[in-house]
């Protein structure tokens, strides 16, 4: 099964370039909220919560970088675009496989019929999949000239779900990539700037950043369930006028859910 198409054009999502011209409008127009007119600030002062191009136009507002500088650097992110490493790297494609078996067989006084189906699934999120499996057991006794019929049919049902935190970019600028050149984590940042990163990560801290794709291969939900109900009917003519029956049902129900993340996600 192919991957959905998300690519920018089917989903009719801005340009790389609409965005950046968005944000210079919202500037140009003293639209922006992150702003602050009047005081001395610093680079840490920069709000935490949006986005690097609009740090980008904070750092030129406080003269913390050159024109020159910063129009290298929206140039520069004018030429990226996300959605092909969004594709590629958290997109598969995926399938299903089943697998079955019957057998049956018996004599006059026992016949049986014991079925078997197990299957595979592959998700076209990364790092989803599971397995199933259903186990049929059907017995008939037929004992004493007739007069004793049982039937006993046992079914066992279970399944496996593996499941990953998979974003597929929902909450990023076009031209916030994944990885970079060398194959790099590229974070985004929400909590913290940067540079209160940069700090935290020299002093000890763990990476503050957020990175979906490294999110998505290093947490992982697996959900576990099975099924199994049995149930009994007897019939006995004890004699011409009398019959005893009973019947028994026997269930039982489990499951168990792990939840893990990754050291380095976030």
């Amino acid at each position: 099964t192919p991957p959905q198409d998300i690519s920018a054009s089917s989903l009719r999502l801005a340009s790389t370039a609409d965005v950046l011209d968005y944000y210079q409008d919202a500037y140009n127009k003293n639209l922006t909220n992150y702003i602050k007119k009047g005081g001395k600030l610093d680079s840490l002062a920069l709000p935490a919560r949006i986005s690097p191009a609009e740090a980008l136009l904070f750092y030129r507002d406080k003269k913390f970088i050159t024109e020159q500088a910063f129009q290298y650097k929206w140039d520069s992110l004018s030429m990226l675009n996300n959605r092909d490493q969004i594709q590629r790297l958290l997109q598969r494609n995926g399938f299903n496989q089943n697998q079955s078996l019957a057998i049956s067989g018996g004599t006059n006084a026992y016949r049986f019929v014991l079925s078997g189906n197990y299957g595979t699934q592959r998700s076209t999120s990364i790092g989803a999949s599971g397995n199933s499996y259903a186990l049929n057991l059907k017995n008939d006794f037929n004992l004493l000239n007739n007069k004793l019929i049982i039937n006993w049919i046992t079914n066992v049902n279970g399944q496996r779900r593996k499941s990953a935190s998979v974003n597929f970019g929902d909450n990023l600028d076009p031209y916030q990539m994944l990885l970079g050149g060398q194959n790099e984590y590229i974070y985004s940042y929400t909590n913290v700037t940067p540079e209160r990163n940069a700090e935290m990560l020299r002093a000890g801290y763990l990476e503050n950043g957020i990175n979906i794709l490294e999110n998505a291969r290093n947490t992982s939900t697996i959900d576990k369930t099975f099924d199994i109900n049995s149930n009994l009917n007897a019939d006995w003519q004890l004699t011409k006028d009398i019959k005893w029956s009973t019947s028994t049902t026997f269930r039982q129900l489990g499951g168990n859910k792990d939840a893990w993340a990754g050291r380095e996600s976030s």
